[in-house]
């Protein structure tokens, strides 16, 4: 939600961010108050915000629950991973910040330039088997599976998700990613890396 916010003029509205939000790199001065599946409440009141932006799956739920209690307007923006979510996150930001009508318009833009790769990858002859690679640690690859962001946007730009078999953002064994034959290999870029 932070890379829509910034994209709607709202930026300095923003006084901390989840550990994922590293674009616009300017972001990434902010607070960071953890990863938003393990969030703590403690990291998230430190920075005493009038409004939380946070998407459907964030939590533990009962970290939720607590800063939900203190009467901090909560907002859950739509968590979804397919192309057309992301208009539907434009405008949930948007009516949260009370800029409902520049919402719609970068959301129109949004969708005129998905409806444009869509026209793009249906032009696609030999698709590539894509493999992306979250992280590397201790020797495991975590990779995007099914139903993933990262599947949403190899088929978007017209390839195949080599990691199929795979739900989520999970570890594969050398084995498995040899078995998946990727063509290409995308790798998640890190800060300091």
């Amino acid at each position: 939600a932070g890379e829509i916010v910034a994209a709607l003029g709202q930026q300095d509205r923003l006084i901390a961010r989840d550990a994922t939000t590293t674009y616009p790199p300017e972001l990434t001065a902010l607070p960071d108050v953890g990863y938003m599946r393990a969030l703590s409440p403690e990291g998230v009141l430190s920075v005493a915000p009038d409004l939380i932006l946070a998407e459907a799956g964030a939590g533990p739920a009962e970290a939720v629950e607590v800063i939900k209690a203190t009467g901090i307007p909560y907002v859950t923006v739509p968590e979804s991973f397919g192309p057309d979510a992301i208009a539907a996150k434009i405008r949930a930001v948007g009516e949260a910040l009370g800029r409902p009508d520049p919402a719609a318009r970068l959301a129109a833009e949004v969708e005129a330039g998905l409806a444009e790769a869509r026209a793009q990858a249906a032009a696609v002859t030999v698709q590539k088997r894509v493999l992306f690679v979250l992280m590397l640690q201790g020797g495991r690859v975590t990779v995007g599976g099914e139903g993933t962001a990262a599947e949403a946007i190899i088929e978007l730009a017209g390839g195949v998700n080599a990691a199929t078999g795979v739900a989520g953002y999970k570890a594969m064994t050398d084995e498995a990613i040899l078995a998946a034959a990727p063509d290409v290999i995308l790798m998640m870029e890190r800060e300091g890396a």
